[in-house]
Formats: C-alpha cells, structure tokens, sequence
C-alpha cells in the first residue's frame, strides 16, 4: 500500500434519522485529494466509534471490513493495471461508473498525455513527459496540416504512419527524434486496442528509422591533451574536471551531480574509494579512486570555501546541464581544432603567444612575455594505476594538469564516450 492512500470511515452525526440512526460513509484520499461515497450500512449515533471506524455491531463491522478490502484490491488492481489512480476515479470504479473512452486521435493523445502527467515524479519523469508532449504537438500539427480537426481512431490506416513519417522528415529532425514521435503515435494505437476500440494496431509491423554510426573512441593521447589545457573560464573548467573524473570513474553525469565529500572513503589499506547509491538505478556501487580522479577530488576540496566539507558537492554547479554541454563543446573544439602540435610523449614545452612559437622549458625566462604552458603525461600501457603517473615538472605552472579551460566538447563527446581506449 501507498503512503498516500488513506480509508477512512465516519458518520455524520447531525444528520440521524427518527430511529436515532444515521448512514456511515467512506473517505478515500489518494495524494492529498479526497472524495466520498456511502457504504450502504447504517448505525446508531451512539455505538459509533470514530477512533476506531466501528459499531457495536459484529455483522456491521465484517461488512465494513469487507467493504475496506473491497477498496484496497481495487486500488493495487487499478495501479497495476493502468499505471495511475486517483480519488474520483477509484470512487467511479467501484459505484460501476466508467469514464467514455476516447474514439479520436487527438482525443486519445490528450488523454494519454494527462495519464503520463499524473504519474511525474512517481514513475515517470518530467523529461519524459516534456517528450510526450511534443510528440503530441507533431501529431496535432500533422492533423491541422491534412485540414481537418480530429480523426476517428478506426480510420487510422498503415499508410497514415507513413504519411506521418514523411510530414516529420521534411522538419529535417533526427532519426532518434523521428521515432520517437512514430512511437508515441503507435502507442496511443495500442490503448485504443487495450480499451477495445479497434481489434489490433495497424502500425504493429511498421518499420522506424535506422541510423547507422561509427562507435568512436578517446585515445590517451586525446585524454592528456585534455588534462594539459588550460582554460580561464570557470563553468567551462568545472565541465572539464568532471568529463575527465567521469573517464577514471565511469560515473555517469547525474551520479557526479548528487557527489558529496561525505561519499568518499578510505578502506582499511588505505585506498580511496567513492561508495554511494547509482542515481537511476538506487543501487549501491563502491568505485576505487584512480590517482588523477584523487587529483581532481584535492583541487575541488581545496576550493570549497565551506567548513562541513562533509556535506559539499565535490562538483558544485550553478548552470544548467544544457549549458555545460556548450562549455564542453567549446573546449572539445579548442582542443582537436587547434593548430599547435602535441606529442603524446613529448616532453613539456612553452607555447609564446606573442611571437606564435614554440621554446623549450630551458628557453623559458620570466621577461619572455604572456605564455601558454602545454604539459603531457608521459603515459604508461598496462597498468591503469601507472597511466598518467609520471609528469615533468619543468615548471610549476606546467605541472597543473587540472588548471582552466577554454570554454565547449560536443554533446557526444559528454555523454557517448563511455568507452576510453588506454591501451592503444
């Protein structure tokens, strides 16, 4: 049973009838909305208990157990069933009473729509159903553009999700968004066939679009040239620190999000290690801290300003995720776009923005003017405890591999490159 969900018998005491009896009703609440309806069983004002929700009577009290059952099988069958419940809805189910069902499409996607709303935050999510409703926006717009205003879902057709098909790839959207709108146009189908207005989804064999990509992969070569940027731009440098945390810790972006000081450990052998509960999943995980992820734990706990450091975010962010996309966009760009050479195992050397040429740490004086230092680790195959182990120090600058970025990596490189080659 949910929390939310309450029973509650009662009798209205100024209403009692000339042979001092008076009706008992049933409240039923369901996340704080309530509604009422009669049991049909009647009592004396007097043998009414309201601490309990009895009478003096046995047989009475049986029948209101009875009618408790009766309410609470419906509700777990309704929830299971349908996926969402409220007050007047359960009331409506057990007085026989049934809601008309919808026999046009857009009447049905409005429907659908309002069932989804009704279950964000419990098992659906706000994105999810932001999705929805853009999806159902296409649809409308898709109907308006055929000129008419609504259609019966039985003269839906196998040719009309082809139709629809061609209306959104003229939009130029994507495959995935394309089938993400041919689905919601099959789903709606499919309860029109669930509440028996159709026999079958006319749409159960058609085929979505097909994308085919390159799985691409970050070598070491492109991890070190991101660990020796230097970026001035704050929000851009928080992108950056938790792109390369998340490469030594294969945490996704929401778990990094929710990461507090208070979720690392040391074991008894002295190693480190994150232990907290996955996001999506509520699942605990204990993941083992690799040195550069340590690195990166020490400069962001040097910079929290708080005394509880206990109970700070290890990654504190005030923009949106949207726009830490851009930042790392931009310092994707900045990277693999720039014209200045990197050796992958090259020793440090320093870049004079002045003069446009390279010099070596033993060139570098202090009247040399604005430079840029570019330091690469000098990257060891194998053993991931030694990869990024050992750094030249031909200048203390040059050391901090986790200082600033530039300001943008795509999108894909954020969130589809799970996969790191550091063995090639």
């Amino acid at each position: 049973m949910r929390s939310t969900f309450k029973i509650l018998f009662y009798i209205n005491r100024q209403k009692t009838k000339t042979d001092g009896k008076t009706a008992i009703f049933c409240r039923i609440t369901i996340d704080g909305r309530s509604t009422v309806m009669t049991t049909g069983e009647e009592c004396l004002s007097t043998e009414w208990n309201s601490g309990q929700g009895t009478t003096g009577e046995k047989k009475i009290n049986q029948r209101l157990a009875a009618f408790r059952e009766l309410v609470e099988k419906t509700y777990a069958e309704m929830l299971t069933n349908d996926g969402v419940v409220s007050a007047e809805l359960l009331k409506n189910r057990l007085q026989g009473v049934t809601a008309a069902a919808p026999t046009t499409l857009l009447t049905m996607s409005r429907a659908e729509l309002q069932s989804v709303k009704a279950c964000v935050g419990k098992s659906r999510s706000e994105g999810t159903y932001r999705n929805h409703t853009y999806s159902d926006k296409m649809l409308r717009e898709w109907i308006a553009d055929k000129g008419r205003k609504d259609m019966p879902i039985h003269a839906v057709t196998e040719d009309l999700f082809e139709e629809f098909r061609f209306y959104i790839k003229k939009k130029r959207f994507a495959a995935k968004t394309i089938n993400r709108h041919l689905c919601w146009l099959s789903r709606l189908m499919y309860r029109a066939v669930s509440q028996k207005i159709i026999r079958y989804n006319p749409f159960e064999d058609a085929t979505y679009e097909k994308e085919e990509r390159k799985i691409r992969f970050l070598q070491k070569s492109d991890i070190a040239k991101l660990m020796a940027l230097k970026v001035n731009d704050r929000e851009a440098e928080l992108a950056r620190r938790m792109f390369l945390f998340s490469c030594f810790t294969g945490l996704a972006i929401a778990d990094m999000e929710c990461l507090k000081f208070s979720h690392i450990q040391t074991s008894a052998d002295g190693r480190r290690y994150i232990r907290k509960e996955r996001q999506k999943t509520k699942v605990e995980s204990v993941v083992p801290l690799h040195l550069i992820a340590e690195e990166i734990l020490s400069r962001c706990q040097e910079e929290q300003t708080m005394k509880e450091k206990g109970d700070c975010l290890v990654f504190p962010c005030s923009c949106s995720r949207s726009t830490m996309n851009n930042k790392l966009s931009t310092v994707g760009k900045s990277l693999w776009h720039q014209t200045t050479p990197v050796f992958p195992h090259g020793s440090s050397y320093v870049w004079d923005v002045v003069a446009q040429c390279r010099h070596s740490d033993r060139e570098h004086r202090q009247d040399d003017g604005a430079r840029v230092h570019l330091q690469h680790a000098d990257l060891c195959a194998g053993d991931r405890q030694k990869d990024f182990g050992r750094h030249g120090q031909a200048d203390p600058e040059a050391t901090n591999c986790f200082s600033v970025i530039p300001a943008r990596l795509s999108k894909q490189v954020f969130f589809s490159f799970h996969r790191i080659d550091l063995t090639t």
